[in-house]
């Protein structure tokens, strides 16, 4: 459990998603105006369908119940699995090296993914 005081002391989240700890997590998602006074984090997996008399639930901080797969597809680009966590911020970077648009990093958030296996920098500008 953690209460509104601590998530309101944390620190933002940075860093890829998947090196996140529980509190940082829990403090992606946390609005201290709206947020309640206190926050219950479940364990892994409890959740179950509602028809086998579990309690069904939604944005657990589990990767099975936050991560949600992005597709890009064009044609000539070879199939990947990019192995970092991807958020939805990144998307703009991405799509816009893809056409040759520079988008100055420093006006931006997220980071430009790399589309192309073996490619040295798929993101500079074209």
């Amino acid at each position: 459990m953690l209460t509104h005081a601590e998530l309101a002391a944390a620190p933002a989240p940075s860093g890829p998603p998947e090196n996140w700890s529980l509190l940082t997590m829990a403090k992606a998602s946390f609005d201290p105006e709206r947020s309640g006074d206190l926050v219950v984090l479940i364990k892994p997996r409890i959740l179950g369908q509602p028809s086998e008399g579990y309690t069904a639930g939604h944005g657990t901080p589990w990767d099975y119940d936050r991560r949600v797969p992005i597709l890009f597809w064009r044609k000539g680009l070879t199939h990947f699995e990019q192995p970092q966590g991807v958020e939805t911020v990144d998307i703009l970077p991405t799509l816009a090296a893809q056409i040759g648009l520079a988008v100055p990093k420093t006006e931006i958030d997220g980071r430009c993914l790399d589309l192309s296996i073996g490619a040295t920098d798929s993101c500079a500008a074209k």
